[in-house]
């Protein structure tokens, strides 16, 4: 399966920090094929109930108006129109606002990656996939995170080369839990400066998702439809 994907350069994103970002499926038919098998989406949950923020919440939508947009002007959300209107003060480039970015073709994937590695501001490529476990995927694990929903998977990835992220229940504190290989697990700095007040760290601030930089499990307290019902 390979799906297109829209390039948006995120301006306000108060969490992330302004960015190129990839928003995956040039449908969302497409968007939610590439989710396919991942235990947060709804289609896919054991229990039926998703978790994901980012399909079963408002960034669906914004997703659908880029859709039309797109059908409109094809070249709207190219890469390289969302690459020029970065600035230089720009430190990231976000792979998937929604969806799986391991669904695009990977030699565009390649390129898209090899083209931010050759510049030389230092840009971190910060992207995450469920479908670590694909061997076709495994030349991911040098760029993105392996996304996870426990912490038993999260070791299953550390054995395979791969750099963890989990999502955990709101009040988690596992500040003292290491993993297989003894690297900490640590919330999100972006999210853990919201609640502790004071200066705001974003994830351009931040680059923990960046696996040439990281040595921790990164852990995201859920933030999905699920949690908001309770």
């Amino acid at each position: 399966m390979s799906v297109q994907g829209l390039w948006h350069y995120s301006e306000k994103n108060p969490k992330t920090g302004p960015a190129p970002t990839l928003w995956v499926g040039a449908t969302r038919k497409e968007s939610h094929e590439s989710c396919e098998g991942c235990g947060l989406h709804r289609d896919y949950a054991p229990d039926g109930k998703g978790r994901c923020y980012a399909q079963m919440g408002r960034l669906a939508l914004t997703h659908s108006s880029m859709i039309k947009a797109h059908e409109r002007d094809p070249d709207r959300y190219s890469f390289e129109r969302a690459m020029n209107r970065r600035t230089v003060k720009d430190r990231i480039v976000r792979f998937g606002a929604i969806g799986d970015p391991s669904a695009i073709d990977h030699n565009t994937l390649r390129r898209w990656i090899d083209y931010i590695l050759d510049q030389s501001q230092g840009l971190s490529v910060i992207g995450y996939t469920h479908h670590w476990r694909k061997p076709e995927n495994q030349w991911l694990r040098d760029h993105f995170m392996a996304s996870c929903e426990s912490t038993a998977q999260a070791n299953e990835a550390i054995a395979m080369g791969w750099r963890p992220a989990i999502v955990a229940d709101q009040d988690w504190d596992g500040s003292d839990v290491r993993a297989s290989d003894g690297s900490p697990y640590m919330l999100c700095p972006a999210i853990a400066s919201t609640r502790k007040g004071g200066l705001r760290i974003t994830c351009g601030d931040c680059r923990l998702c960046d696996v040439k930089r990281n040595r921790q499990v990164i852990v995201f307290p859920d933030h999905g439809p699920t949690r908001r019902r309770k």
